[in-house]
């Protein structure tokens, strides 16, 4: 069995590394600091509007023809037609539980 000759290694200096790398070991090295506190963005209204819909829309004990929900400077505001509260379920409550409502 014949052997191939083994490639010359090249020796490349430290300082020489491809400029990709070094970019992001530098990215990596300075968000290292701030990964004991992570930073949680607050909701936007259209997806605290999204949410509240959503909740209310599958909520078992409330049946709605039409609902719309948007933000005002007081809050949250409903518009449509409640069909079915059963269990007298209060809105207000099942719309607070939602992360970023102010208001109803």
């Amino acid at each position: 069995m014949t052997q191939r000759p083994s490639s010359p290694s090249v020796a490349t200096p430290a300082s020489t590394k491809p400029p990709a790398i070094v970019e992001t070991v530098a990215v990596v090295e300075s968000l290292a600091g701030h990964l004991d506190s992570p930073t949680v963005l607050a909701p936007s209204p259209h997806e605290i509007e999204y949410e509240v819909q959503r909740r209310l829309q599958n909520h078992p004990d409330l049946k709605f023809s039409r609902l719309h929900v948007h933000q005002c400077p007081e809050g949250i505001c409903l518009e449509g037609f409640l069909e079915s509260n059963e269990y007298e379920i209060d809105l207000c409550d099942v719309v607070r539980s939602v992360e970023g409502v102010t208001g109803v």
